[in-house]
């Protein structure tokens, strides 16, 4: 059965038959789609956009707890508790990646 195209010709109505004549042995085939592209953004991907908008807009220095501590050590009443130092240092130490040890 022959079907006319808009230029008036007459075309074959069964599939052609690939060519194996220069065809690479395991080229990737393309394909052209139809339709719009779409993207989803996950529900992670949402709320780390959320966590940087926020992020961005903190200071990223505390000024009230710097004047509080400059004004303790100008007083000399600023305590250093070793203790809770060390403490802190080894749960930093524990979130780390272990670097293959």
């Amino acid at each position: 059965m022959a079907i006319e195209n808009i230029t008036n010709r007459a075309q074959n109505s069964t599939l052609a038959k690939p060519q194996t004549g220069n065809k690479q042995v395991g080229a990737p085939a393309i394909s052209r789609q139809t339709g719009a592209d779409s993207v989803e953004i996950t529900s992670v991907a949402k709320e780390l956009k959320s966590a940087l908008a926020s992020a961005s807009t903190a200071p990223i220095i505390n000024t009230q707890r710097v004047e509080a501590v400059r004004t303790a050590l100008a007083n000399g009443n600023y305590r250093i508790d070793a203790e809770t130092i060390a403490e802190k240092m080894i749960q930093m130490e524990q979130t780390l990646p272990d670097n293959g040890k």
